[in-house]
């Protein structure tokens, strides 16, 4: 049996590709033009063939030569990122397991928090001008509001959502209650 040789060992040659010298011009833009296209044709053969780190390889050969993303790059990041944030986090168990279902009750507690403070600043107003809204009666507000969505809940457990994201965001992490512009998409209510 033949040893491998050293050379191969240490990069091993994965495809077939026609990495020709890039003829020089005289222009230093054409010979970037010319290697960026070679580089990009490289991966996306090599992308087709199953092979991941070509996706990242080509999303650091577009930042670097500030160039935008061809179509294939920015399918397979949108899918391979669609892909991670449906599948389930490694040694989390239970109802936000899966990156989805923990943005799903962000989104939740986002939306509730959304409507009490609605009314909160209604209720503020009211008060200048004589009337009085309690806490409870928000909360019944909001609930009632949100029958039929998929952030319903009763007054107790939207005063609950409320109290946790004013305390989140009161300690610097009201960040991770941002709402996606495509919210609505990855969020429906399944039927009851």
């Amino acid at each position: 049996m033949a040893k491998t040789p050293t050379s191969y060992v240490l990069r091993p040659p994965q495809f077939e590709f026609d990495r020709a010298r890039i003829k020089w011009t005289g222009s230093l833009q054409e010979f970037k033009d010319a290697y960026f296209e070679r580089e990009i044709a490289i991966y996306e053969q090599a992308w087709a063939a199953g092979r991941f780190p070509a996706l990242l390889d080509a999303l650091a050969l577009c930042r670097e030569h500030e160039r935008p993303l061809p179509l294939w790059v920015s399918e397979a990041a949108t899918a391979e990122l669609e892909a991670v944030f449906k599948s389930r986090s490694k040694g989390r168990r239970g109802r936000t397991a899966r990156l989805h279902s923990e943005e799903q009750t962000n989104f939740v507690h986002r939306v509730r928090w959304e409507w009490v403070s609605l009314c909160m600043d209604y209720r503020a107003e009211e008060k200048e001008q004589g009337f009085k809204i309690t806490r409870a009666q928000v909360f019944e507000w909001a609930s009632e509001q949100l029958i039929g969505t998929i952030a319903q809940g009763s007054p107790e457990a939207i005063e609950e959502s409320y109290d946790y994201v004013r305390k989140a965001i009161k300690n610097g992490e009201g960040a991770r209650f941002y709402v996606s512009r495509d919210a609505e998409t990855y969020f429906t209510r399944s039927k009851p």
